[in-house]
């Protein structure tokens, strides 16, 4: 109908209209408005029926990509007014629910009116949503209102997929407080999940006392003045013009729904994608077989990729336009007709619009001319939010469907084609009950693309350079028994089916010499046969490009991004070396074999370099990797890298790629060279375990990976005792040296860090007889043996620790040891009488005195220097006469614990036969014994390691 070519289209949100009708009739709600009268009663009143067409469902689910933010979310609500409950059959006008299937996390708008029985305006209100099983699952406080119009905005994200319906309303009216019940209400459910249809508002010019609420820029709910005023008519149809196109054109299709997705179910059931795959097939068959043109479908069949994909797979395939084949639906059945909706003229490629436009017109002519009702070509605009981030002209909306909004973020101009409705039954049995008529719609869109972009059906002269008919029978008797001479259908096979099977069409074209001879087309083209066959028809022959006479490949791709591979890279080395890639690249359509040498390079650089494919037979990876040791130091087993720094640094360097065993293992790591301790073979040979870990296979080629091997040496070899070369073995060394098993103990790592540094230097020893049994983790914990320091060591100690001032002199010089000199001589004169280690008892003293500080339960007088007998709760314990007492006694409880050797000095410990005699030979066997708990010995351990560094 064209509506005077004026493009209706919805002003913010159209939140709801009510008929006024006489007072012997009830309201009656539009668009999911709840219908209080049957049509029926209607007529028996005298009245007409009115149609629900003011507001319309739109059926073409996916498009609905985005709605309205910003709106309230759920809250709590509060409490339910102490009014009565009220059917919504006696107070409600109408109920408006924005979208009857709706994706998660779209806004919900829902608007409630009502009649004036209870009051004249909405104080405060509160939606009660429920699931379909009618339990309350959320409650929505009021959004806006506008007299008895209430609005009501949420985020559907918290409510996930399902169908919902609107359960029950709390509001305050100047009149008082009432619930209203919807149970009675025949029409209050929507439904959310994916890929779901949307709304399709339009205003019908018979609706003269409709009332219209829109939404203002403040975000109020308002009434227009006249539908007129809610409704934009700003969209003037411009005068039919076609975009430049040429004979390359390619027309993507796009069948709506699809998968798990099914779109609006119509009369008898019918799902409306089984019928737009049809429709989408009936006009791809048309534009092909008739009018020669190269078409793209969006979707498989049984798929149903998002928007912006199918988008995305029209511009990859270089559409030029995208068509959206869909069925309208309004819920009721009572809408019908077609319309299309296109890109809107706002912001940026106003040419989206105009093309959009054309095309619109020429097709929606061709389905009126079925006998379709035409409601027009149309646009809608995205209600909220900004227009593209490309956009530099100040517009604050952008088109609402999602199919075009993405398709015109690609340079393409994409349409709405909403054939019928598939819920009528009128246009369902006219225009959806069979395949022919399926057919018509097809063949009608088809017609329609055409006109747009001046494709004509006698093709066969265009196609002169490339087919003759003549020719064709003779070369191919199944075509000419296929076809019995009928010169038509035998053009639409070759267009069809024998440029895809690589058929020849002629003397002069040949399409795998011309595959073979022109790498510029491969780029272009790939395998994509029928293109070779347009191109030569629409630039090659006027080029004057040779395409017969070449049956090897010229050419070969070696060059990618910028970067040429020619050093490491042979193509055809590459193919026939591996038969995995033969097969995977060389593709056999119809009657030839073509290789995809820009397929087969990317898989080498994407792929073949990291596993260490050979790509020709000058460049060996693993022996670039075995030669050169910087290469493995910077680069590591990144075989990619090893290409690439011959092509880009290696050849110019004269760097050798030939096959190559092993060389030059590393040996420094961090700064430190680690060879006196440390042959990177010897420890790769001598520990399965390793060989294991430190050999890699990334791909087609097997690695030593030498520095992880030298790391796993630094980080844990050397703790581990582990020996690394045929002279350094670091059990004598820690054996033949007791300076360095008083500085380091058992941490192994510190003797192999030592040699590195100080012991090679020094001459010293690194291998020898370590006498049977020999264990440094027992000798160095031992309490009793011969002593590693000295008197000395031990007053240096204290006072690097301590400090001078720290030591009780006023009070140990009265007791025999003036200062902390004496006093280690006395601990090293007493221990070595008892055959006890000096160090052991130099160490626990410090500890049990805090350096002779005390502190606790002992004071300083006592001389009791291991806390004996201080058993903890105030006690004391024991008081001895003079330092050399007190550490006598302290050795000899050591002693108790330690040996079961008799006493060489009287006793003078007061609990020395309380002891297990030998209990506890190790400073870790105190633990428990002489203290409570674990971490004692240890603790003492740890001094007696400073000291010797001291």
């Amino acid at each position: 109908m064209h509506k005077n070519k004026i493009l209706s289209t919805v002003l913010a949100v159209l939140l709801g209209v009510t008929v006024a009708l006489s007072p012997v009739m009830q309201p009656l709600g539009v668009a999911f408005a709840e219908q209080t009268v049957s049509a029926e009663s209607a007529a028996a009143a005298g009245q007409e029926p009115v149609s629900p067409e003011a507001i319309e469902q739109e059926g073409s689910s996916a498009e609905d990509a985005d709605e309205d933010e910003g709106a309230l979310a759920p809250q709590d609500s509060e409490a339910e007014p102490s009014g009565s409950t009220l059917p919504s059959s006696e107070v409600l006008s109408f109920l408006y629910i924005d979208v009857a299937e709706i994706e998660p996390g779209e806004m919900q708008n829902v608007v409630v009116a009502l009649n004036e029985s209870i009051g004249s305006t909405i104080s405060s209100a509160a939606l009660t949503i429920q699931n379909e099983t009618g339990e309350d699952v959320a409650t929505y406080e009021l959004a806006n209102s506008d007299a008895l119009a209430a609005l009501f905005s949420f985020d559907t994200s918290e409510l996930g997929a399902g169908t919902y319906q609107v359960g029950s309303m709390s509001v305050v009216t100047d009149t008082g407080s009432y619930v209203i019940d919807f149970s009675d209400a025949q029409v209050r459910s929507f439904s959310i999940s994916y890929g779901v249809s949307s709304l399709s508002l339009e205003a019908e010019e018979s609706h003269d006392s409709v009332t219209a609420y829109t939404i203002d820029e403040e975000g109020n709910l308002v009434e227009a003045e006249s539908v007129a005023m809610a409704v934009s008519s700003a969209q003037q149809v411009t005068s039919s013009r076609s975009r430049s196109r040429t004979s390359s054109l390619v027309i993507a299709l796009d069948p709506g729904h699809g998968g798990y997705d099914s779109g609006a179910v119509g009369v008898n059931g019918v799902h409306e994608a089984d019928l737009t795959w049809k429709i989408a097939n009936y006009c791809r068959d048309e534009l092909v077989n008739e009018y020669g043109a190269k078409v793209v479908f969006t979707r498989g069949q049984n798929e149903n990729p998002s928007l912006k994909e199918r988008a995305q797979r029209a511009a990859d395939a270089g559409a030029g336009v995208l068509v959206s084949i869909h069925l309208n639906s309004t819920g009721s059945g009572a809408a019908y007709g077609s319309e299309i909706y296109v890109p809107n003229n706002h912001g940026y490629d106003t040419e989206t619009h105009s093309v959009g436009v054309d095309l619109a017109e020429k097709i929606i002519d061709q389905l009126a001319a079925l006998g379709l009702h035409d409601r027009g070509v149309k646009t809608r605009d995205y209600e909220t939010g900004n227009i593209y981030d490309a956009n530099t002209d100040g517009s604050t909306s952008k088109d609402y469907y999602g199919i075009i909004r993405e398709s015109r973020a690609l340079g393409i101009p994409g349409i709405i084609v909403e054939h019928a409705f598939i819920d009528n039954v009128s246009d369902y049995n006219n225009y959806l009950s069979s395949d022919a008529k399926l057919k018509a719609l097809g063949v009608a869109d088809a017609t329609g693309i055409a006109q747009q972009f001046g494709l004509s059906k006698n093709l066969e002269e265009r196609y002169a350079a490339v087919y003759d008919y003549d020719f064709y029978v003779t070369k191919y008797p199944d075509v000419a028994d296929a076809f019995g001479g009928d010169r038509q259908a035998t053009f639409n096979h070759f267009l069809s089916n024998g440029m895809k099977e690589a058929r020849q069409g002629c003397a002069s074209f040949d399409v795998l010499s011309y595959y073979n001879r022109y790498p510029d087309l491969r780029r272009a083209f790939g395998s994509d046969l029928p293109s070779y066959y347009e191109h030569y028809v629409s630039s090659g022959k006027a080029e004057n490009r040779v395409a017969t006479g070449c049956s090897a490949m010229t050419g070969w791709a070696t060059s990618m991004d910028g970067i040429d591979y020619s050093s490491v890279y042979d193509p055809s080395y590459y193919l026939n070396h591996y038969a995995d890639l033969s097969a995977a690249f060389s593709e056999k359509l119809g009657t030839v074999t073509l290789v995809d040498d820009a397929a087969l390079l990317s898989h080498f650089v994407s792929y073949g370099m990291a596993e260490g494919r050979s790509g020709n037979e000058a460049f060996n990876v693993l022996g670039y990797y075995n030669r050169y040791p910087d290469l493995r130091q910077a680069l590591g087993t990144n075989l990619k890298s090893y290409y690439l720094h011959y092509v880009n640094n290696g050849r110019l360097e004269s760097r050798s790629a030939t096959s190559c065993a092993f060389q030059g293992w590393t040996t420094s790591l961090g700064g430190t060279d680690y060879s006196a301790v440390y042959d990177g073979a010897y420890y790769y040979d001598h520990y399965v375990d390793l060989q294991k870990a430190f050999t890699v296979k990334p791909g087609q080629v097997q690695l030593i990976d030498d520095v992880a091997l030298l790391r796993h040496f630094v980080n844990n070899g050397m703790a581990e005792g582990r020996r690394a070369n045929a002279s350094f073995n670091v059990t004598y060394y820690q054996y033949r040296y007791t300076d360095l098993q008083a500085a380091f103990g058992t941490d192994l790592k510190s003797y192999y860090l030592h040699y590195v540094t100080s012991g090679c230097h020094e001459g010293r020893q690194t291998d020898g007889t370590v006498p049977p049994n020999w264990s440094m983790s027992v000798s160095s914990k031992s309490i009793m043996g011969t002593s590693t320091t000295s008197a000395a060591q031990m007053a240096r100690y204290y006072r690097s620790v301590a400090g001078e001032s720290a030591y009780p002199a006023s009070v140990y010089a009265s007791k025999g040891a003036p200062t902390i000199e004496d006093f280690a001589r006395i601990v090293y004169e007493e221990a070595t009488a008892e055959g006890v280690r000096a160090e052991v008892v130099f160490c626990q003293a410090m500890h049990e005195t805090g350096w002779l500080r005390f502190g606790g339960d002992v004071s300083v007088g006592q001389c009791n220097f291991a806390g004996i007998g201080a058993t903890g709760g105030g006690a004391a314990g024991a008081t001895f006469g003079d330092v050399r007492t007190g550490i006598r006694a302290q050795v000899q409880h050591l002693k108790a614990y330690a040996s079961t050797e008799p006493l060489n000095n009287p006793c003078v410990d007061p609990r020395f036969h309380y002891v297990t005699r030998g209990i506890a030979p190790t400073l870790d066997d105190l633990d428990g014994r002489w203290a409570t708990g674990n971490g004692y010995g240890s603790k003492i351990y740890s001094l007696i390691q400073e000291l010797g560094r001291a």
